[in-house]
């Protein structure tokens, strides 16, 4: 099944593939967009049982797998005491393929620069490939 979209008069295919190897196939047409319900079926799954497992003691609001699942991000919410408050960005180390993507006071997005700082009941939007993170603290090297 396919739908055809139109962006700046440029059509576009969203292909829909219900069996994985026919996926192999349509990535080969070169085909705009391919989705896959079982795919996107067990993505959801997998996000929300890894929330339910880092639920407890953690401060992740949610979870996004990026990238085929070679990136994710998440959005932590920061309590008073965490050792990320207060200093600005570029004082802070992070560990490797980390990201501050953004962070968000009250009903304020922030794109960070390395001034900004993050205060406590701040959102805070990470990047990662290659970590895990069950809390914002461990961004930090």
């Amino acid at each position: 099944m396919s739908i055809f979209a139109s962006n700046h008069n440029v059509p576009k295919v969203i292909s829909k593939v219900n069996r994985e190897e026919m996926s192999l196939l349509a990535e080969k047409l070169a085909l705009d967009t391919i989705i896959t319900p079982r795919k996107i079926v067990s993505d959801i799954i997998l996000r929300y049982a890894r929330a339910l497992h880092n639920s407890e003691g953690s401060n992740i609001e949610t979870l996004y797998h990026l990238m085929d699942g070679y990136a994710e991000a998440l959005e932590f919410h920061v309590n008073a005491g965490s050792p990320v408050i207060g200093k600005p960005l570029k004082e802070m180390n992070f560990k490797k393929n980390t990201l501050i993507a953004g962070i968000i006071r009250g009903r304020n997005a922030i794109i960070p620069a390395g001034d900004d700082v993050i205060m406590a009941d701040d959102n805070v939007v990470v990047i990662g490939s290659g970590v895990r993170f069950n809390d914002v603290a461990d961004i930090l090297a």
